[in-house]
């Protein structure tokens, strides 16, 4: 996408990602200035609205990060589970029977 085309490159992530992870710091943020990271702590209605709608946001950012990423890759997020799965049973352990 950077260079006029509809192809998205590894470049074209960046964006995406800092969107996210901002989005992230600020949900963080917002969490312990509500005091939500310690005990016994009662959200108001406008705190616990405006938390869901901020983990909403991250959700669907993540969500594109990682569909964008697949795109670019040319591989469905399950094919790559089942690589990273089929890795980690195989591990360094798969000379072992």
């Amino acid at each position: 996408m950077s260079d006029g085309s509809d192809k998205m490159t590894f470049h074209d992530l960046e964006p995406l990602i800092s969107d996210a992870d901002n989005m992230l710091d600020v949900l963080v943020n917002t969490l312990d200035k509500t005091g939500l990271t310690s005990n016994d702590v009662v959200l108001t209605d406008p705190d616990r609205e405006l938390i869901s709608f901020m983990v909403n946001v991250a959700v669907d950012m993540t969500q594109k990060v990682r569909k964008a990423y697949y795109a670019i890759e040319g591989k469905g997020p399950g094919d790559k589970i089942a690589e990273t799965l089929v890795e980690f049973l195989e591990g360094p352990s798969s000379g072992r029977h």
